[in-house]
């Protein structure tokens, strides 16, 4: 008997990619603020939680740039993890995201090259608890037919705001409110002609693995 084997035969189960999203340092000097510091903590016990629970592929992705600093935000996370034990091999830096929006749509090459690889992915998006909500509505926007297909799951990971000061945390909550209602009117340019661009891509990629 003739056994046909196709690409997805070939791919891995699943990975688990823990997502770490950046945060301006305090001044020029480029220190982290206690907000990223908070951030890679948890990125960091969420990567070590779910190699001893799973024993399977698990990977760090610290995302984030900044002009501030000589080092790129996602730079400090990988140097924080690093530091704390985490294998350089398992982490992936992506350094040109300025904001929550380029992250996820910078993020979106890094996952689809892990979707040549593996069957499914499972996402672990670790920020801070006043930058869930946003974070959450923008990857799952992005990544909806993934998501649908059940290609991708993400969970949310809650770290400490860890503000320098209450007038940062008055600012910082400000800001999410008005930018998830622009999200949510339809005003975000870029999200929603990337979006566009992107689950083309998407499109075609389930097409190709006989997932449409």
């Amino acid at each position: 008997r003739i056994q046909i084997l196709f690409e997805s035969d070939f791919r891995m189960s699943s990975v688990s990619i823990v997502i770490v999203l950046g945060y301006p340092p305090v001044d020029s000097t480029g220190a982290p603020s206690g907000v990223l510091v908070e951030r890679a903590v948890v990125g960091s016990a969420t990567y070590r939680r779910l190699v001893r629970e799973s024993g399977g592929d698990v990977k760090v992705l610290a995302t984030g740039f900044c002009s501030r600093g000589s080092e790129t935000e996602a730079r400090t996370i990988a140097n924080l993890l690093k530091l704390d034990g985490i294998p350089e091999e398992d982490i992936i830096l992506e350094e040109e995201a300025n904001s929550t929006v380029k992250n996820a749509i910078k993020c979106w090459p890094i996952l689809k090259h892990f979707l040549e690889s593996y069957a499914t992915l499972s996402l672990y998006l670790i920020t801070s608890s006043f930058h869930i909500a946003r974070s959450r509505l923008i990857f799952d926007k992005i990544l909806e037919p993934l998501i649908q297909f059940e290609k991708v799951t993400i969970r949310n990971v809650e770290a400490k705001n860890n503000f320098n000061d209450g007038k940062e945390e008055e600012k910082a909550y400000k800001l999410e409110s008005e930018a998830i209602n622009r999200i949510n009117q339809g005003y975000h340019f870029v999200l929603e002609r990337e979006t566009e661009r992107i689950q083309l891509q998407i499109a075609e990629m389930l097409s190709e693995q006989g997932g449409l």
